[in-house]
């Protein structure tokens, strides 16, 4: 169902428009689920889109939690219902998923995947 709202027509105007570009495509995607200790060493995307999108889907998420995305930088928490979307189509952006310590029972739940574009 998710995928679904993503690839519809409308998201992708507004993708779109919001990320500067022609227009967007669904790329791959998939669920992730990140469990205590669970993490996403430094990386780039190549070849799979020109950006990357995370969809955080596990509610009540705190920093201290680990988990977080590690881009340019700066950090992101996954929080609940959160769709972060970056440019990685330059193949130069490394980012991670810091080690999850969350209390037990919880996990880190995610669509993530990438939109491929029609630049300007």
């Amino acid at each position: 169902m998710a995928r679904a709202w993503l690839a519809a027509p409308e998201t992708r105007v507004r993708l779109a428009c919001a990320l500067g570009v022609r227009a967007v495509t669904v790329g791959p995607s998939n669920v992730t689920w990140y469990d205590d200790g669970d993490f996403l060493a430094p990386h780039t995307d190549a070849p799979n889109g020109d950006f990357a999108f995370v969809w955080s889907l596990t509610k009540a998420w705190r920093a201290s939690y680990g988990g977080n995305l590690h881009w340019r930088g700066g950090m992101l928490v996954p929080t609940f219902n959160r769709l972060a979307v970056f440019d990685v189509a330059d193949n130069c952006t490394p980012h991670s998923v810091s080690p999850v310590a969350a209390p037990p029972g919880r996990k880190r739940l995610a669509l993530s995947g990438w939109f491929r574009a029609v630049r300007v």
